[in-house]
This record gives C-alpha cells, sequence and structure tokens, in this order.
C-alpha cells in the first residue's frame, strides 16, 4: 500500500482515468472501485472465482511504478498465479487492447476522452510485444487480430477523426504475422465480408501512400504496407488483391 500521505494526488489523478472507464462501459461500479483502490491506494485485491479482478494491463497502467522494472515486477507477480487466473488476465487484456484502445469512438469529440488510456497504449503494445507468458507465448497474439481493426485502421487513413493513440498502427508485424498462416488466408478466400475489409483496407492506404498532405506517422505507415505487399513475401491471394487495385 501507498502511504496515506500520498493518497490525495492519487485520488485527484483517477478523476480522468475514472472518466476513460466510465466511458468505454465495460466495468460495473465494483470493479471501478477496485481499480481505485489499486490506483490510489495501491490496494492488491483478492483473486475472486479464479479470476484477477484487474486483468495484467490495468495492472500495468495503473500502477504507481511506471518504471520499466515496476512493470517487470507486476508481470512476474501475474505470471506466478494459478494456472486459470493468469491466463484469464492475459486474454482479458488482449481483449481490452483490441476492442477499446483500438477503438475509434475515443476521439475526444462530443464528451469522449482522447484516446483510451490517454498515450500510454504504444507502450503498452510494446511491452505485450517483446514479453511472453507462462508457456512462451508473446503476451500480444495475431490470434487477436480480426476483420474489425481494418475498419478501424480506415478512419485514421482517410483522414477522419479517430482516435489519436489506435494501436494497430504499431502493430505492422503482427498483422504480417497474422496473415502469413495458411488458415487465415484460407479464411480469407471464403469469407466475403473479411474479403471486402481487406481490400477495402487496401484501396485506403494505397490512396494514402500516394497523397502528399498526411501527417508523417501515416504516410511511412502506408508506405510500409505498400512495400511489404509490392514484395514476394506478402501471400500471393493478398498480392493479387492488392495488385488489382
Amino acid at each position: 500500500m501507498l502511504p496515506k500521505e500520498q493518497w490525495p494526488a492519487r485520488l485527484a489523478e483517477w478523476a480522468d482515468i475514472e472518466f476513460r472507464l466510465s466511458f468505454s462501459g465495460i466495468h460495473t461500479k465494483r470493479e471501478l472501485k477496485v481499480f481505485q483502490d489499486y490506483f490510489v491506494k495501491y490496494k492488491e485485491p483478492s483473486y475472486e472465482h479464479n479470476r484477477d479482478p484487474i486483468p495484467l494491463l490495468y495492472r500495468l497502467w495503473l500502477c504507481p511504478d511506471q518504471s520499466d522494472e515496476s512493470w517487470e515486477a507486476v508481470l512476474a507477480k501475474v505470471l506466478t498465479a494459478p494456472q486459470a487466473i493468469k491466463v484469464e488476465s492475459i486474454r482479458e487484456s488482449q481483449v481490452i487492447l483490441f476492442q477499446e484502445a483500438d477503438s475509434s469512438r475515443y476521439d475526444g469529440v462530443d464528451g469522449a476522452p482522447l484516446g483510451f488510456m490517454g498515450g500510454v497504449e504504444k507502450r503498452l503494445v510494446d511491452f505485450f510485444s517483446n514479453h511472453i507468458d507462462h508457456e512462451g507465448n508473446r503476451l500480444i497474439r495475431n490470434s487477436a487480430w480480426n476483420f474489425g481493426v481494418y475498419e478501424q485502421l480506415k478512419y485514421w487513413l482517410n483522414g477522419q477523426r479517430c482516435n489519436p493513440y489506435q494501436i494497430a498502427r504499431h502493430m505492422i508485424s503482427l498483422w504480417v504475422e497474422k496473415i502469413q498462416n495458411p488458415e487465415y488466408i484460407n479464411e480469407c478466400a471464403k469469407s466475403v465480408v473479411l474479403k471486402k475489409s481487406i481490400i477495402d483496407y487496401f484501396k485506403v492506404v494505397k490512396s494514402s501512400h500516394m497523397r502528399d498532405s498526411i501527417d508523417q506517422d501515416l504516410k511511412a505507415y502506408a508506405a510500409q504496407i505498400a512495400c511489404y505487399m509490392s514484395s514476394p513475401d506478402a501471400p500471393e491471394l493478398l498480392r493479387k488483391w492488392w495488385a488489382a487495385i
């Protein structure tokens, strides 16, 4: 627990975090109170029904000590939890990353927060990408990438208002890994919805790559995708779709 004299300052900071978590609509009041106690007091909750009340993602985000060493210690603690608890903690974290941290609704407009976590998203993605779980798998997996991610990226690539901390724009390597999977390519070939999502995404990437009046991050992203899709390393089916645009 943190010393009581630190609680007031932490409580003042909590207001912004509570706003973001409440806006998401994915947590109960009871869950928010557990998160608050962890952030303000560094109070550790007990495990309940084979579940960690605070997913790994939130343990890292809300930890009072944001140093790399502290994050390493938080991860180590989660990985020593009982099997069912650590598996669920990591699974929940991936779901939240892709459903909330990647969502375009956190655009800072009409009362929405600007970004789900306000800017720490990329650091969290990098941490999850560079660390492994108890089974030797990366904490963030390409299985979490679904066709909805293409839709979220299109907001940014089209220059529409969107979440400025969207995580998918930092995960080209994860996407490349995903599309190298033969099972995913078979799914692309069979699913009309997935095919349309990818082709629409390719169209936007190509138009973005050719525009001059876009921000440098977007231009760099579009250039990387264009380079990869023009190389023999890209899956043949997707290369055909790309070339046909």
